[in-house]
């Protein structure tokens, strides 16, 4: 059973590397230029304003994060996260590594951001994940909490070449 799990968590990375490793913007178009994708549309659409956020950035490994996959990280990462968002915001960098973690809960003028063969993996820990209340079809309930989640955050954002 140990094997299969093993062969099933290998695949999915490889899944993940096909999916998401090749980029969703034209090679002909700069990194920052997004106007391509407002151009045909069948309706009105006021481009989207990019996120206002400081320059400066942290490392989860400052706050003690671990590599590997085998410890969870949802601590450091938070921590890291208070930590930019407490003096104004900032960019809260994972670094190339498999990263084990419970939920990520964004902050206001806090950028997520995954640098190249990073790969940010949720526990199926589920103690990990709080419960939050949520509405669902116009009514409201408990439910787990999202794997990614902000609440009354704006100026966020999740960025970088890692998955």
């Amino acid at each position: 059973m140990k094997q299969l799990r093993k062969y099933n968590l290998v695949g999915l990375l490889i899944i993940a590397g096909m999916v998401f490793g090749s980029g969703i913007a034209p090679a002909e178009k700069p990194a920052d230029d997004y106007s391509f994708l407002y151009q045909n549309l069948p309706f009105q659409m006021a481009k989207v304003k990019l996120p206002a956020i400081p320059a400066r950035s942290v490392n989860i490994k400052d706050f003690g994060a671990k590599s590997g996959g085998a410890v969870s990280n949802t601590k450091a990462i938070a921590a890291a996260i208070d930590a930019v968002a407490g003096k104004g915001g900032g960019t809260v960098v994972i670094p190339e590594g498999l990263w084990l973690t419970g939920p990520i809960v964004l902050k206001s003028k806090v950028n997520l951001h995954a640098e190249k063969n990073a790969l940010v993996l949720f526990t199926n820990n589920y103690d990990e994940y709080p419960l939050v209340k949520t509405w669902f079809e116009g009514e409201s309930m408990w439910r787990a909490m999202s794997p990614i989640f902000a609440e009354k955050a704006e100026d966020i954002a999740i960025t970088g070449e890692g998955v």
